[in-house]
C-alpha cells in the first residue's frame, strides 16, 4: 500500500487532468482570472494550474503556455508571494530565449518582468543583470540613441534611485536627455519633465551649479507648453528655490517662491497643507535676508493652516513652532519665543513618549521587564513636561506600573496607580 500523502497527491493530479480533459484552456483561464478578480486566490491557482497543465499538453512552443506561466505568477505577486512567482517567470523567459534567440527585442518584456518580481526580493545584482541584457538588446537592435532605449533606461534609473547606485542614475538620466533631445526636439514637454528629473537628481546630491541650468531649461520649455500658472511647473519652481537659496541668491529664491505659492493658492486653495509648506520656506527665505518681521508673518500663517488642516500634535508643528520663535527672539519678542519653543517641545515630547511607551510594551510582552522598566524612567521627564490633559500621561503610567508590579516594586507601582487615579479624574469631561 502506498504512503497517504502519496495517495493524495496521485488522486489531486488526477483531478487536475480531468479538469483539464473536459474544459478547454480558454474556459480554464477566464474561470481562474475570474477567481482572481473575486479574491478567490485557492480557486484561482487551481484553476490557473489547470490551464497550464492544459497548455502543456498542447506543446512548449504553444503561445497559451507563456500566457499561462505569466497568468500563475501574476497570481503569486498578487499575493506578495514573489519566490514562489520566479519560477514560471524564469521559464518564460526561457521558453522565449530558446523560440526568438537570446538578442531578440521579443524577450525583453520577460526580461523585465522577471527583473520586477527579483527586485521586490531585493536580489539587486540579479536585477541589474536582467535590465542590462533588456538595455543591450534594445542598443544592438534600435541603435545607441533610439526612442525605443527610454523605458530600459527608465528601469535602470528605477534600480540605481533604489540601490542609491549614484553614477548609474545619473548615466541613465543623462542618456534620456540626449533621447529625447534627438528624437523629439528641444523643445519636447517630455525632454522638459527629463530634465526636470535630471535637475532633482543633481539638487538631492547637492550639485546646485550643474542643477541650475538644467532646472531653468526645463522651466522654459513647460511654461511654453502648459503656461505660468501651470501646476507643473510646481516641482521645477521648488527645485530652482532650493537651488538659489543654497547659493545665497536669496532675492531669486523669494520670487521664485511666491510664484510657487501663487500657483498653490490658485490650485489648492489658501488653507491647504502644501501652501502652508511653500509659506514656511519662503519666511524662511525671508529670514535668511534679516526681514524677520515679514518672516513672522508667514511662519504665523503657515502655522495656522497646518493647526487647522493637521490638528494641534502633528510632529510637522514642532518646526513651524521652533522657526516662529527663532523669528520673534531675534526681534527681542522673548516671551513669545519661549512659548512657541515649549510648544515645539511639548509636541516633541509626546511623540517621543509615545514611541518610548510602545518600545517598553514590546519589551514588557517579550518577559525583558527590566528592560521595559528602563524605558518607562528614560521617559520621566518628558512625562512631567506634557500637559495634565494628556490622555498619554495616565495611559504610559498605569503600563509602567504594571510593570514595576511584575518586577514586585509594590510600593513604586502603588504610587503611579495613585497618580494615574487622579489624572483620571482630572480629566474627565466636566458634566
Amino acid at each position: 500500500m502506498r504512503p497517504a500523502k502519496l495517495s493524495g497527491l496521485v488522486l489531486i493530479v488526477v483531478v487536475a487532468s480531468g479538469l483539464a480533459q473536459t474544459t478547454s484552456w480558454e474556459d480554464l483561464r477566464s474561470q481562474g482570472k475570474k477567481a482572481q478578480k473575486e479574491a478567490r486566490y485557492d480557486e484561482a491557482e487551481r484553476l490557473l494550474r489547470a490551464a497550464r497543465d492544459e497548455a502543456q499538453r498542447l506543446g512548449k512552443s504553444d503561445e497559451r503556455l507563456i500566457t499561462s506561466l505569466n497568468d500563475i505568477a501574476e497570481l503569486f505577486q498578487l499575493q506578495g508571494r514573489y519566490s514562489e512567482a520566479e519560477d514560471p517567470l524564469v521559464r518564460v523567459l526561457t521558453l522565449k530565449q530558446e523560440a526568438l534567440g537570446f538578442a531578440s527585442p521579443e524577450i525583453v518584456a520577460a526580461l523585465d518582468s522577471l527583473a520586477s518580481n527579483q527586485l521586490a526580493l531585493k536580489k539587486r545584482y540579479e536585477v541589474r543583470a536582467l535590465l542590462t541584457q533588456s538595455l543591450n538588446i534594445l542598443e544592438k537592435t534600435y541603435g545607441p540613441d533610439a526612442f525605443e532605449l527610454l523605458p530600459a533606461l527608465g528601469n535602470l534609473a528605477r534600480w540605481a534611485q533604489i540601490f542609491q547606485q549614484w553614477e548609474s542614475l545619473e548615466t541613465s538620466l543623462l542618456r534620456a536627455v540626449t533621447i529625447r533631445e534627438k528624437t523629439q526636439g528641444e523643445d519636447s514637454v517630455d525632454l522638459g519633465w527629463e530634465l526636470q528629473n535630471l535637475g532633482k537628481f543633481y539638487v538631492s546630491q547637492k550639485r546646485w551649479m550643474v542643477a541650475e541650468p538644467r532646472l531653468e531649461r526645463a522651466l522654459q520649455i513647460l511654461e511654453n507648453k502648459f503656461g505660468w500658472n501651470h501646476a507643473g511647473l510646481l516641482p521645477v519652481l521648488d527645485n530652482l528655490a532650493a537651488v538659489s537659496t543654497q547659493l545665497k541668491r536669496l532675492e531669486p529664491a523669494e520670487r521664485t517662491l511666491r510664484r510657487a505659492l501663487q500657483i498653490r493658492e490658485s490650485h489648492l486653495g489658501e488653507s491647504h497643507p502644501d501652501v502652508a509648506s511653500t509659506l514656511d520656506t519662503l519666511a524662511s527665505a525671508l529670514f535668511q535676508q534679516g526681514r524677520y518681521a515679514d518672516a513672522e508673518v508667514l511662519f504665523v500663517r503657515s502655522l495656522g493652516i497646518w493647526l487647522g488642516a493637521l490638528g494641534p500634535g502633528h510632529a510637522l508643528l514642532a518646526t513651524g513652532y521652533d522657526n516662529l520663535a527663532a523669528a520673534q527672539a531675534v526681534q527681542g519678542k522673548h516671551a513669545l519665543a519661549e512659548g512657541n519653543y515649549r510648544r515645539a517641545l511639548e509636541i516633541r515630547d509626546h511623540g517621543l513618549v509615545h514611541t518610548l511607551h510602545n518600545v517598553a510594551q514590546a519589551l514588557e510582552k517579550q518577559g525583558k521587564l527590566a528592560e521595559a522598566e528602563r524605558v518607562y524612567q528614560s521617559s520621566r521627564l518628558m512625562l512631567d513636561r506634557l500637559p495634565k490633559n494628556s490622555p498619554l500621561l495616565p495611559l504610559t503610567l498605569g503600563h509602567y506600573a504594571s510593570v514595576l508590579r511584575k518586577l514586585k516594586k509594590e510600593d513604586a507601582a502603588a504610587k503611579l496607580d495613585l497618580r494615574v487615579r487622579q489624572l483620571t479624574e482630572q480629566q474627565k469631561p466636566s458634566e
